[in-house]
C-alpha cells in the first residue's frame, strides 16, 4: 500500500493549548513536587515547574506555549513528553505540533495494474525500468523494480 502525504495547517497557538491542556492534568504530587500550602494558581503544574523539570528555561517554556519559540527542537520535545507523561499517540501528536504545517501520513489504495496502452508504450520505448532493466534490478540486493517491471513493461 502507498503512502500519501496530506498537509495540514497548525499554528503555534495549537501547540501552545495542547502544552497547556496536558500540563493542567498532570499534578505536582505525580511528578515528586510537594505542594506548597493549599492555594494553587494553576489546576496543574506552573509552567516554571515543568520547565525545570524538562531542562528548560521558564522563558524558553513560556514562549514556547505562547507560539512565540519558533520551531522547537526533538531533543525539547521529548524532554517534554517525558515529564508530562505523555503516550507514544500524544508524543507523535506533539511533535506534529511543533513542526507547524504538519505531514500526516495516510495510506492511499492499491493502485491497479498498469493499462495495457503504456504497457505497449513502455515495450516501443525499449522497456527500461527505473534502475535499469528489470534483470539488472532483480540482481541489485535492496533495490526493487517499479511497477512497470513487475507488470511485465521489460524484457527479461
Amino acid at each position: 500500500m502507498e503512502v500519501v502525504t496530506a498537509s495540514v495547517e497548525v499554528s503555534g497557538e495549537t501547540l501552545g493549548a495542547f502544552l497547556r491542556t496536558c500540563r493542567d492534568r498532570m499534578t505536582p504530587e505525580a511528578l515528586g513536587l510537594s505542594s506548597y500550602g493549599t492555594t494553587r494558581r494553576v489546576p496543574g503544574l506552573q509552567r516554571e515547574e515543568l520547565a525545570q523539570l524538562a531542562g528548560l528555561s521558564a522563558g524558553y517554556y513560556t514562549r514556547l506555549e505562547q507560539g512565540q519559540a519558533g520551531r522547537a527542537s526533538s531533543q525539547v520535545l521529548d524532554a517534554l513528553a517525558r515529564v508530562l507523561r505523555l503516550d507514544d499517540v500524544e508524543t507523535a501528536h506533539l511533535h506534529n505540533l511543533a513542526r507547524g504545517p504538519a505531514i500526516s501520513r495516510l495510506e492511499a489504495p492499491d493502485e491497479e495494474e498498469p493499462d495495457s496502452h503504456v504497457l505497449a508504450l513502455l515495450h516501443a520505448l525499449g522497456g527500461e525500468c527505473a534502475g535499469g532493466s528489470a534483470g539488472e534490478t532483480r540482481r541489485r540486493p535492496g533495490v526493487e523494480p517499479n511497477r512497470a517491471c513487475s507488470a511485465g513493461a521489460a524484457p527479461r
